[in-house]
């Protein structure tokens, strides 16, 4: 890095955030109330990553799926910092699940004892598997695989029916890979959000979606002194003495310490100086990546916020209803819906191009929803993301370093540390907390 460029533009010394994402918001804001000089750099030319908006037809919405639980406290302290606590809207969606062909209601236990997949006998150890999820421990559920967990618990006929669907919708082929610690956290997210007597969750959403959440960060880290450096892809990041450069190009800038906040395949590659046996850690966690369609029509298809899919054959993991969740007036009278499928790299749907993933998707609709209802799409995309989720595979949680400097001054940040619960914005922002708190225990 010798030859490079270095920029009198960030004086030297501060904290550098690499990755303006949801973790890169969460913990530069947190660095800037310490009182810390910070910069961060985001490749893209706005904040966000995966929670980042954009234009579907008329209409400016999340380009991916998010809602807010009641028990979401993170999330919730973000937006009543960004004074958006008042335009929080709660509701009680219901849920539903496509199998043998048909629409069924889950929403409640007594919706769960008509499922026809199940028997009596396995509907009730079904029910005893979510309580053992939501209230037990987690010793040992890293090592073990969620099948071998389930089936111990719910028996074989009800994994088969039921959960390994639910398995293959979110991870693909690499189901029978994921770990018991994956599923017990899944489980337990969506319990703690039945509350009440009706037992039903209730999701949360900000009027306006994530582009007013994110406008409102990126105008509260301005208003805190941070630097933003959009459309600035971080090209390497070495320490050279006392500093840490960060290279965007053939410019250079210098920090005291820096926080990446990317998956680690990404960061390993950043980084030339790591250690043999770290670098390649970090290179073999494997991550899965999401296909998503998101759809606008004018008018509701059955008012489930998700339909999970039972059935096999299906090009999508569920069906997603937004609409269910937002009040259609703040999508100018429109109905959305999201088409997820998230799937390994070696799925050969990231080979396709647009219109075979739209023809592929609706025809899946169409068993799912017969002509739609009625329903005329209005505008139709596909977002394709590689890092959403890393493999929970058994033996995770060994693979991937603490939150501690990897290089002294180069903190590493990322999804995979999340061990307790799932990549979501509020595990996400929990995350960025104690990354924040760690390094400003290393350097008081």
């Amino acid at each position: 890095m010798s030859g490079a460029e270095r920029s009198p533009a960030v004086p030297a010394g501060g904290t550098a955030v690499v990755g303006g994402g949801m973790l890169g918001i969460g913990a530069a804001l947190l660095l800037a109330e310490a009182g810390r000089r910070v910069t961060l750099f985001e490749r893209a030319d706005c904040l966000g990553g995966l929670a980042a908006a954009w234009s579907l037809g008329p209409v400016r919405w999340d380009r991916h799926y998010h809602v807010i639980l009641e028990s979401d406290e993170e999330t919730l302290g973000l937006l009543e910092k960004l004074d958006l606590a008042g335009r929080v809207v709660w509701s009680r969606p219901g849920t539903g699940c496509f199998a043998g062909g048909r629409l069924f209601p889950v929403t409640s236990a007594a919706d769960m004892l008509r499922l026809p997949a199940l028997g009596l006998v396995d509907k009730f150890r079904l029910g005893l598997t979510v309580l053992r999820a939501a209230h037990g421990g987690r010793r040992g559920l890293d090592e073990m695989t969620a099948e071998r967990w389930l089936v111990r618990w719910s028996g074989k006929r009800a994994y088969t029916a039921f959960w390994k669907p639910l398995l293959v919708a979110k991870l693909g082929a690499s189901h029978g890979r994921a770990s018991a610690a994956f599923i017990q956290a899944t489980i337990r997210r969506l319990y703690t959000a039945r509350r009440g007597a009706s037992k039903r969750e209730r999701f949360g959403y900000v009027r306006g979606g994530y582009a007013v959440v994110l406008d409102r960060a990126e105008r509260a880290l301005r208003d805190r002194g941070c630097t933003l450096r959009l459309g600035a892809g971080v090209s390497s990041i070495v320490r050279e003495g006392s500093r840490v450069a960060v290279a965007v190009g053939d410019r250079v800038d210098l920090f005291d310490d820096v926080i990446l906040t990317l998956p680690p395949p990404i960061a390993a590659r950043l980084c030339p100086q790591l250690d043999h046996d770290t670098r390649k850690k970090l290179e073999s966690i494997e991550y899965i990546g999401v296909i998503c369609a998101s759809l606008l029509l004018d008018r509701a298809l059955s008012g489930y916020y998700v339909t999970n899919v039972l059935d096999e054959g299906l090009p999508f993991t569920a069906v997603i209803e937004m609409t269910a969740c937002v009040d259609p007036g703040d999508l100018r009278g429109r109905h959305l819906i999201y088409l997820p499928r998230y799937a390994p790299w070696d799925d050969p749907f990231w080979d396709l191009d647009d219109s075979a993933i739209r023809e592929s998707l609706l025809a899946g609709l169409e068993r799912v929803h017969p002509g739609l209802g009625g329903a005329r799409i209005e505008a139709f995309r596909v977002s394709r993301q590689r890092f959403v989720l890393p493999l929970p595979a058994p033996g995770l949680a060994r693979r991937v370093p603490g939150i501690e400097p990897a290089i002294p001054g180069i903190w590493m940040l990322s999804s995979a540390q999340i061990r307790d619960g799932t990549p979501n914005v509020n595990d996400t922002l929990r995350l960025a907390r104690q990354g924040v708190a760690a390094l400003l225990g290393a350097v008081s």
